[in-house]
C-alpha cells in the first residue's frame, strides 16, 4: 500500500507479484465518486488500474480484482459497492470486469477517449 500525501480520499495501491511491482490502481472515496454518479457515502471508485505490459495476459488483473473486495471492506468498512468506468472500445477490460462480477449501471460518462461505461460490484 502507498500513501497519497495531502489527499486522504485517495488510496494508491500497488499490485505485486512476489516482490515485483507489476501494477497499480487508486481507490477513491467521498465526494470524488460523484463523477461516475455513485453514492459518496457508500461507493469506492477504482481508477487507473494498470498492469505492466510485460505482465499482461498472466491473470494478474483478474487476481487483483478478485482480492480487491476484501481489501476494500477492510480499509473502508462503510463501503457497499465498488465502481469504475471503462472506455467503450476497451473490450478486453470490459470482459475482465464482467468475468469478476461487475455489472453495467447504464450510466455513461465521457473521458479522454470518448464514452465510458460505469460498472459496479456489490461488496
Amino acid at each position: 500500500m502507498a500513501i497519497a500525501i495531502g489527499n486522504p480520499d485517495r488510496l494508491p495501491v500497488m499490485i505485486l507479484a512476489d516482490t515485483e511491482l507489476i501494477g497499480f490502481l487508486v481507490l477513491i472515496k467521498n465526494e470524488d465518486v460523484r463523477e461516475v454518479g455513485a453514492d459518496p457515502v457508500t461507493a469506492v471508485l477504482i481508477r487507473s488500474l494498470s498492469i505492466s505490459e510485460t505482465q499482461r495476459g498472466q491473470g494478474f488483473a483478474t487476481q487483483a480484482l478478485q482480492l480487491l473486495p476484501a481489501f476494500v471492506r477492510h480499509h473502508f468498512p462503510e463501503a457497499t459497492t465498488l465502481t469504475l468506468s471503462v472506455d467503450h472500445g476497451n473490450f478486453p477490460a470490459q470482459k475482465l470486469y464482467e468475468k469478476v462480477g461487475y455489472t453495467d449501471t447504464g450510466r455513461r460518462r465521457f473521458g479522454p477517449y470518448g464514452e465510458q461505461y460505469v460498472l459496479t460490484q456489490n461488496l
